[in-house]
């Protein structure tokens, strides 16, 4: 199907509807939005953006929703995952709600119970590709560093700059009896949670969770071990 706004618009109101009756989100908190359809884009497949507009010598704050235009032909199923995922974006910022990050728990939160309450009909992600183009490089990887096991009963998932991996072998080691380590991992995800958490550099910390929610986690974000052993730290 050829993009319009028309069709656009009323998905957007549909989609507002069907989701508040299961309860997910209250459709009368749904603000104004501006849907603009725009060419093809390398980076985004839609954009919800907030921002200060000049009219009429007035500074006048619009919200819009971006769909960038990437084939001929869209797959409607695809078209409403991407319209669905900004509408999140939307209800978010409307409300003025807190999230950590663009992405954050409370993003995936709505997007996790909207896939399950509409699994035959929408299948959101955080990053997708249009059916019909061609595969774009992979996001680059993010390096991390995962200390499981500590005396506190909690781990460490952190983000590392990889120049920095041979001087934190060592630190993990030299203090292997101050952490009780039981043993650290190297590994890498491409989700776009850890663009909001800072590289270790000179100190180790990073997203802690208790040991036993740790697989779990690693799981639902995509981390994948580097290929090495398991280094035993004691």
């Amino acid at each position: 199907m050829k993009l319009s706004l028309e069709y656009l618009n009323s998905r957007h109101a549909y989609w507002k509807e069907r989701i508040g009756e299961a309860g997910i989100w209250e459709s009368g908190k749904f603000g104004p939005v501006t849907i603009v359809i725009r060419p093809d884009c390398k980076s985004y497949n839609g954009l919800f953006i907030r921002k200060y507009l000049e009219s009429g010598g007035k500074r006048n704050l619009v919200d819009r929703i971006f769909i960038y235009n990437k084939v001929e032909d869209f797959d409607p199923g695809f078209l409403d995952n991407i319209l669905v995922h900004e509408m999140i974006h939307q209800y978010i910022i409307q409300n003025k709600l807190k999230d950590r990050g663009p992405h954050g728990p409370l993003f995936r939160g709505f997007m996790q119970r909207i896939n399950a309450a509409f699994g035959e009909e929408l299948k959101i992600r955080i990053s997708d590709r249009n059916p019909g183009v061609a595969d774009k490089p992979k996001e680059k990887k993010r390096h991390l560093l995962l200390v499981m096991h500590l005396h506190t009963g909690f781990s460490f998932c952190s983000v590392i700059n990889p120049n920095r991996i041979v001087m934190f072998e060592q630190m993990v080691k030299r203090n292997s009896e101050v952490w009780r380590v039981k043993e650290h991992y190297w590994a890498y995800s491409d989700d776009t949670l850890f663009n909001d958490y800072s590289r270790c550099t000179r100190s180790l910390h990073g997203i802690k969770k208790p040991s036993a929610e740790m697989e779990v986690f690693c799981r639902e974000h995509g981390v994948v071990s580097a290929g090495c052993s398991p280094k035993n730290a004691k």
